[in-house]
């Protein structure tokens, strides 16, 4: 009778010892798992800044090469009227550095274009970066969780394979 009372106590006892660590360990997979959706959030905001600033500097550069582009289309149109009041003697010679010049802004738009481009292409891997380090965060996170899930189950089974010997023991010892 006596030691029937006693195993209950024991078990009682041991049962409000588990919830206390089960308790602690889901309060701290729920600080983790707050943790991990700031982090997340955080991430989301760097991110969309950058994209942001991106489209701001793409934006700038694209209105710098218009008038860049307005700029020498002007000056363009300005060589052609210069030329067209020439004399017809000089008409070879400047119908030559206008097309020279023609080629020049060709190429000098053509180079702009290229920039564009390259730009672009830089943005997009800077975009993909982003989103591979969001999801090898989120992966670490998520094993972080899975470890700590591992490591409170063994913590309960060691526990539990304590008590067990503790009452071999006790019930041996009768």
């Amino acid at each position: 009778m006596d030691s029937d009372y006693s195993d209950k106590r024991n078990l009682a006892h041991s049962a409000s010892g588990r919830n206390v660590h089960k308790v602690a360990d889901d309060q701290q997979i729920t600080k983790l798992k707050e943790e991990h959706q700031k982090e997340i959030e955080k991430l989301k905001m760097e991110f969309k800044i950058q994209q942001l600033e991106s489209e701001n500097e793409k934006t700038l550069k694209i209105m710098q090469l218009e008038k860049e582009n307005q700029t020498l289309s002007h000056q363009f149109e300005m060589f052609k009227l210069k030329n067209s009041r020439e004399s017809q003697s000089s008409q070879v010679q400047a119908d030559q550095q206008l097309q020279k010049q023609k080629d020049e802004l060709r190429n000098n738009l053509v180079e702009k274009e290229k920039q564009l481009v390259a730009k672009e292409h830089e943005m997009e891997i800077v975009v993909k970066e982003n989103e591979w380090k969001m999801k090898m965060k989120d992966l670490e996170n998520e094993h972080k969780i899975k470890i700590l899930q591992t490591e409170t189950k063994l913590n309960e089974m060691e526990k539990e394979m304590t008590e067990k010997e503790a009452t071999v023991q006790h019930l041996n010892g009768e």
